[in-house]
């Protein structure tokens, strides 16, 4: 409701939502008019586990609970992150993963993964263009 009313689209429900509008469509306008794919790492064939609502530990926190602190990036966790082995050169690899240091020097926290369990692309209603590498192994055209 409250992207709806920011960014002008109906009161729909946004993605998925019953009131229409967003991504799933509806007879509210779409709060999308195109979209652009690209770097995904969603595959149809894979469900993931997600991680249990609660736990023991979240029944008693301890006395300061913070949340944890940033893990900084490294080079190979960089490379782990963002390129399968075999998929690239060494060279390209290298200068990759030193971009990526500098874009991103924070590394990623990958916890919610079940999230793509929801994924549905045959729900996007809006023109799409998809950008995939030829020896993307994520995203293989063929």
């Amino acid at each position: 409701q409250l992207a709806a009313q920011k960014f002008g689209g109906g009161g729909g429900g946004g993605v998925g939502g019953g009131g229409g509008g967003g991504v799933g469509g509806g007879s509210s306008p779409p709060l999308l008019s195109k979209l652009i794919l690209y770097g995904s790492i969603y595959d149809p064939n894979v469900v993931y586990p997600r991680a249990p609502l609660y736990s023991e530990a979240d029944l008693n926190p301890p006395p300061s609970s913070a949340p944890p602190a940033p893990v900084l990036n490294t080079y190979d966790a960089a490379i782990e992150d963002f390129t399968v082995e075999g998929s690239i050169p060494p060279e390209p690899a290298r200068t990759f993963a030193e971009a990526a240091l500098v874009a991103d020097p924070i590394k990623a926290v990958w916890k919610d993964l079940h999230q793509f369990n929801n994924c549905d692309p045959g729900r996007v209603n809006v023109p799409t263009l998809v950008i995939a590498g030829d020896q993307d192994p994520y995203a293989p055209l063929r």
